[in-house]
């Protein structure tokens, strides 16, 4: 899959941040949030990013295909913050 220029923004962003809202990403990357939630769609139906829909308002995080396409570890998930 070849990412344009919003979704490759969202990726940086959260392999940065770890986790955001759609309007999180729309003001980090300076985005109006229907680019997002497009952008979002697209990843998420590529299993690059994953909703975590049981948390209101939904937050995206990076699924391990997303996290190889940036080069970076995810956390284990053995603990909790």
């Amino acid at each position: 899959m070849r990412l344009n220029n919003t979704q490759d923004a969202i990726l940086e962003t959260l392999g940065r941040v770890s986790f955001a809202t759609a309007k999180q990403l729309s003001t980090y990357c300076d985005v109006v949030i229907p680019s997002v939630s497009k952008a979002l769609k697209l990843l998420e139906a590529n299993r690059i990013v994953t909703n975590e829909s049981f948390i209101r308002p939904n937050v995206w995080r990076l699924t391990t295909k997303g996290a190889r396409i940036l080069d970076i570890n995810l956390p284990s998930g053995k603990r909790d913050p």
